[in-house]
C-alpha cells in the first residue's frame, strides 16, 4: 500500500464520521422541530368568557338547554340528566370532549344523585 492510499482511506474515514454525526444533529433537530410543531396544534380548553354570547345546546331527544357565558347548565328529568357548559378552544388544534363531569356541591346530594343513578341502572 502506498502513502496516498493510506492517505485517501483516512480521509474517507474522516469523512464517514463527519457524516454520521451530521446526520444524528439533524434528525435530533427534526425531532425537536416536529415537538414544537405538535405543542403548536394542541387544543386548550377554558371556560368562555363572560361576555360571550348565550349558547343554546340541543340534544338528540328535543331537549333545549340555554348556557350563559362563563357557565354552565343542568336539567333533570325522570328519564335523564343533561348538562352543558360554555367552553372556548384557545389553542390551534381541534379540541374533542370525551366527557363532562358535574359535581355538586352538596357532598350529600351528590351521593344521593350517584345512588339514584345506580339504582335506575341495575333496576
Amino acid at each position: 500500500m502506498t502513502i496516498s492510499a493510506l492517505a485517501s482511506a483516512g480521509g474517507t474515514l474522516v469523512l464517514a464520521g463527519v457524516t454520521v454525526a451530521s446526520v444524528r444533529s439533524a434528525n435530533r433537530a427534526a425531532r425537536v422541530a416536529e415537538m414544537s410543531l405538535l405543542a403548536a396544534q394542541r387544543p386548550l380548553i377554558v371556560p368562555s368568557r363572560l361576555d360571550d354570547p348565550d349558547q343554546e345546546v340541543g340534544f338528540a331527544d328535543d331537549v333545549w338547554l340555554h348556557v350563559a357565558g362563563s357557565s354552565g347548565a343542568s336539567l333533570a328529568t325522570d328519564e335523564a340528566l343533561y348538562l352543558a357548559a360554555s367552553i372556548r378552544n384557545i389553542g390551534t388544534g381541534i379540541a374533542r370532549v370525551a366527557r363532562l363531569v358535574h359535581l355538586s356541591r352538596s357532598p350529600a346530594r351528590h351521593m344521593r344523585l350517584c345512588g339514584a343513578r345506580s339504582r335506575r341502572a341495575s333496576g
